[in-house]
């Protein structure tokens, strides 16, 4: 994704993210926090991503089905699979 979409995708994503921590449902905040870390993760950012990621575990533990919480687990572990090369990368530059 072309980095200014990436971008626009962000600020939509916190849009959405700020109304979902207005209405206070937990199924709202997951999705929300899911694609803000999305849109981290589209601009290359897996860090802030995962902070996300865990962040809407946190929530998604609070509903008590398995099915976003397995989600979450599979997109947390793609982001920090994605970090470790980059930080595997400096350090062979290094």
């Amino acid at each position: 994704m072309p980095p200014q979409r990436a971008r626009a995708a962000l600020a939509r994503a916190i849009a959405v993210l700020d109304a979902a921590e207005r209405r206070r449902r937990p199924v709202d905040l997951v999705h929300a926090l899911g694609e803000v870390a999305r849109a981290y993760r589209d601009l290359g950012e897996p860090a802030s991503a995962a902070w996300y990621l865990q962040q809407a575990l946190q929530q998604a533990c609070t509903l008590g089905g398995v099915d976003a919480r397995a989600d979450l687990l599979c997109r947390l572990a793609e982001v920090e699979a994605m970090r470790a090369d980059r930080e595997a990368r400096a350090d062979g530059d290094a």
